[in-house]
């Protein structure tokens, strides 16, 4: 690379066809040290070159910066280190590590090695989300949007599939449709929660297409899967065999007892008990088949057109002398808000808020 200055200047001109900016550079012996350098050769508005920090002399220049430069600084943290009049780096730095230890117990003497100019923090490159793609050639004359949804439900599938390989979820799907007689047509959605289900992408899928102008040409139809993340990311373990000791039960009347005793009896109030959202009424127009065709929301939420029906169940039980018998639709509405009515034999349609997608 030949010097840091020539180094910097191969920087500039590998990235400014990229990001089409004008970057900031600092080289020093580690990232926080060139962090700052970089910030500071940004702030004196140098347009060329960088701000090179000598080896040893990064406690040199680190010293007049203020406090607020160091990475994730705890708010409390930076509060008392001004009310003992710490304000820059070199301040917090001629503290000796006791003393901060004693303050600010581990945490503190990683900071306070940052303003000493010692950062152990390796470099880690940069690794660009993962992603996956299929793509399905179209044939010319495509008879209708349907025939599209088909071959987009079939990519949805080998979509799927490959994620469940992967052991991956997805945290969005992007639709390309790039037909001979035109540009190409994209659009996109976040998957939440992330997901590889077949049947969930499909639909994503098809509803996105809906945006898009069909022609009869010839084209190439592409699903994009991406972010990708582990599938168990963001899941929790139940806990089948919830042990209740008498020693929980202790712990949490000392603590209470120690708050009434420090604040004062009024500090524990009992809170009111929330069960789970009752039904909502609706007034549904019904095929002739008992499924629902259109759905008026309560509260002046207007009304929905049913799309198709994705799933139905039934559920009957007795609890005491009054029995529940019920049939559930989980259905789309037009847009793609998903419902789930049921129709109780005794008092009409609900909404059952609790499964509310």
């Amino acid at each position: 690379f030949g010097s840091e200055t020539d180094l910097a200047e191969q920087l500039r001109e590998a990235l400014a066809p990229i990001t089409a900016l004008a970057p900031a550079i600092g080289i020093a012996e580690n990232k926080f040290t060139a962090a700052c350098a970089a910030a500071a050769h940004h702030a004196a508005g140098c347009a060329s070159g960088a701000l090179l920090v000598a080896g040893g002399s990064a406690a040199e220049f680190l010293a007049p910066q203020p406090l607020q430069v160091l990475p994730n600084l705890p708010a409390e943290m930076l509060r008392r280190l001004q009310l003992f009049g710490l304000h820059t780096l070199g301040n917090f730095a001629a503290l000796s590590a006791a003393a901060v230890a004693a303050q600010f117990d581990a945490a503190g003497l990683c900071y306070h090695a940052l303003a000493r100019g010692r950062d152990v923090r390796p470099l880690l490159p940069h690794t660009p989300p993962l992603i996956l793609r299929c793509s399905r050639a179209l044939p010319e004359g495509l008879p209708d949007r349907q025939a599209l949804h088909n071959h987009a439900g079939r990519l949805a599938q080998r979509l799927a599939a490959a994620l469940q390989a992967a052991s991956a979820h997805t945290t969005a799907l992007a639709v390309e449709l790039q037909q001979d007689t035109g540009p190409a047509q994209q659009a996109g959605a976040a998957v939440k929660p992330p997901s590889a289900d077949a049947r969930r992408l499909q639909r994503m899928a098809q509803r996105l297409l809906e945006q898009f102008e069909l022609t009869t040409a010839a084209g190439t139809l592409r699903l994009t899967a991406y972010p990708l993340r582990a599938w168990h990311l963001g899941a929790s373990q139940l806990e089948l065999l919830p042990e209740r000791t008498a020693r929980s039960s202790d712990s949490m009347h000392q603590t209470v007892r120690a708050l009434r005793q420090r604040f004062g009896a009024p500090v524990m109030q009992l809170a009111s008990t929330l069960g789970p959202p009752q039904p909502l009424p609706l007034q549904v127009r019904s095929a002739p088949d008992g499924s629902p065709l259109l759905v008026r929301l309560p509260k002046n939420n207007g009304t929905r057109t049913v799309q198709q029906v994705l799933e139905f169940w039934r559920e009957q039980r007795s609890w005491w002398e009054q029995p529940v018998q019920r049939e559930y639709y989980l259905v789309e509405a037009v847009g793609g808000r998903l419902l789930t009515l049921f129709h109780d034999a005794r008092a009409g349609w609900f909404l059952d808020r609790r499964r509310e997608l």
